[in-house]
C-alpha cells in the first residue's frame, strides 16, 4: 500500500513537470536567425547589433538591439549581397528615397576577409546570420549561413 501511494505521488509529479516543460516550451519564441548591423569583427567571431527574427508561430520576442557574437567556422557560407544604389538623377526624383529590396543585386559566395574589407569599408553592413539551432535567449552561437549587404554607388 505504501509503495502505491509513492508511485502515484511520482507519477502526478511526472505529469506536473511534463506538463509545465510543455507550456514554457509552447509559449517561449523561436529563431534560428538574427539581422543586424556589424559593429566588429575580431578574428572568426562577429560583432552585431540586432534582433532575433522569430518564427511566425511564435510568440513576439524582444524588441530592444541585442549584441551578438557570432562565430564563424570554415562551414560557415558567407553571400555578399551586393545592391546598386541608383544614380544621383534618379535619387533626385524620389528625394533621395530608394527600396534596396527592389534593387538589383549582385550575390556572390566570399570570405570571412572580403566581409571583414566591406565592414572597414565607409558604408555600414546589415547582415543575416543564421543557425540551425534555436537560438532564442543565446547572445552567441556558430552561424551554418551568413548573408550580408553592401551598397554599391554609380
Amino acid at each position: 500500500m505504501i509503495y502505491r501511494k509513492k508511485y502515484t505521488i511520482l507519477i502526478l509529479v511526472a505529469i506536473v513537470l511534463a506538463a509545465a516543460f510543455s507550456y514554457w516550451r509552447i509559449q517561449k519564441p523561436e529563431s534560428f536567425e538574427i539581422i543586424g548591423n556589424v559593429k566588429k569583427i575580431e578574428d572568426s567571431r562577429i560583432l552585431v547589433e540586432g534582433q532575433y527574427v522569430i518564427k511566425k508561430d511564435s510568440q513576439p520576442g524582444q524588441l530592444s538591439p541585442i549584441q551578438f557574437e557570432v562565430s564563424v567556422s570554415d562551414k560557415t557560407v558567407i553571400t555578399r549581397s551586393a545592391f546598386i544604389v541608383p544614380p544621383k538623377e534618379e535619387l533626385a526624383k524620389t528625394g533621395g528615397r530608394f527600396e534596396p529590396q527592389k534593387l538589383p543585386r549582385q550575390e556572390s559566395r566570399v570570405s570571412l576577409n572580403d566581409l571583414r574589407q566591406d565592414v572597414n569599408g565607409r558604408y555600414g553592413v546589415s547582415l543575416t546570420a543564421q543557425s540551425s539551432n534555436d537560438i532564442y535567449g543565446r547572445t552567441e552561437f556558430e552561424a551554418v549561413n551568413i548573408i550580408y549587404n553592401v551598397p554599391i554607388f554609380q
